[in-house]
């Protein structure tokens, strides 16, 4: 299961929507929009790991289906070597699939190339997230020029979050990246792990393991419940259905004996404020929130296979190789079966590239279906909590 840092930074991340305060929180993302979202995690540790991890997992947008350049940037800064080459070890799934560097600034000749999908040029680009590692101290100098420039670009939505293990540094450095932020520049969002005090600057938000971490972890594992159950009877039972009853949802959860798929959910669920939020709905609205439109939900079924696709990468599967993809195409049956021995997924490609299930349907009606769900497992889940 998840850290202490992760639940907690899950819980932020769900509680950032109320008040706008989300990741894209100049301008929800649309199909349309020429922004892209930057988060600068300083720091090292699990905290600064849980971060962009939560990014990596949260941070979907459909304008990436119109413009691929149009990838949320996430900058993992003040990091050392052992620990980049630990992290891309651990999720070699997910690195191995998208765009990262690592950047060294104390190396002379810095190394500024992208590493590249390993598919690319044989297949369609399909992972809207990529990472930068910046070796160095936060106050380098080429950082703190690169941050200038950053933080005046008008089509790059910025967050700093400073979160190392010095809850004093991280207040300082925020205070003097908010101090010298440049006079009519966009906006830049800071976030800093600090001691809630009342000399806190206005602009910085702080946070800390809330004291109702544990209550606020476990309301939103209950509403993964309900979108499994949602899940199960568009796939298993191969209908969508319009109600949700408790007992019904209840006894599916208990079904669900791998941590993993568990998990799945919950990260699914992470990602419904920022789905809510790019639609311009808000928990306002949760109430009285019944159905999206067409237009609605095709334009967030791509992004949501997107999604989809960087969690299983995270979680470690793996796409099918090019003879394995043809094995497949040949014998349908062994899809289940490769995902299950191998961890590799036939649907781990571009959203235009699905093809069929072993059902015949093409597996893309999932994705539309988890997409037109979000008022009914929204408004579900707060009829019951009374929320």
């Amino acid at each position: 299961m998840l850290t202490l840092q992760e639940k907690t930074v899950a819980a932020l991340v769900s509680g950032m929507f109320p008040d706008s305060a989300a990741f894209d929180f100049r301008a929800p993302l649309r199909y349309s929009s020429d922004n892209h979202l930057h988060i600068v995690v300083v720091g090292t540790g699990r905290w600064a790991e849980a971060w962009v991890k939560m990014a990596i997992l949260v941070c979907h947008y459909p304008n990436y289906e119109r413009r691929r350049d149009l990838r949320t940037r996430i900058t993992w800064a003040g990091v050392e070597r052992p620990e980049v080459e630990e992290f891309v070890y651990e999720h070699r799934e997910l690195f191995d699939n998208c765009r990262w560097r690592t950047v060294d600034l104390r190396d002379k000749d810095i190394d500024i190339d992208m590493h590249r999908p390993m598919y690319e040029g044989r297949r369609k680009d399909f992972v809207d997230v990529e990472v930068e590692f910046v070796l160095g101290r936060f106050t380098h100098p080429a950082l703190q020029q690169k941050l200038a420039k950053w933080e005046s670009d008008p089509e790059r939505q910025l967050t700093l979050v400073f979160c190392g293990d010095d809850r004093e540094r991280n207040m300082r450095y925020a205070s003097h990246a908010l101090a010298r932020h440049p006079v009519g520049a966009p906006p830049v969002q800071f976030f800093a792990l600090g001691d809630k005090c009342d000399e806190v600057c206005p602009g910085i938000r702080v946070f800390d393991v809330p004291v109702d971490i544990d209550a606020r972890f476990e309301r939103m594992m209950d509403m993964a419940k309900y979108l499994n159950y949602f899940y199960n009877a568009s796939y298993e039972l191969k209908h969508v259905p319009t109600e949700l009853p408790r007992e019904d949802v209840e006894k599916a959860w208990e079904c669900v004996m791998s941590p993993q798929m568990r998990l799945s959910n919950l990260f699914n669920i992470l990602t419904i404020a920022t789905k809510m939020r790019t639609l311009g709905h808000s928990r306002d609205d949760w109430q009285t929130f019944y159905a999206l439109t067409a237009s609605e939900i095709e334009e967030m079924t791509p992004t949501e296979h997107n999604r989809w696709s960087v969690e299983r990468l995270l979680q470690g599967s793996r796409p099918c190789t090019d003879s394995e993809r043809l094995e497949i195409e040949k014998d349908i049956s062994l899809k289940k079966k490769y995902k299950k021995e191998r961890n590799a997924h036939y649907d781990l490609v571009a959203f235009d590239e699905l093809g069929e299930d072993e059902t015949g349907r093409n597996v893309a009606r999932y994705d539309s279906d988890l997409i037109a769900a979000i008022p009914l497992i929204v408004k579900s889940f707060t009829d019951e909590n009374d929320e």
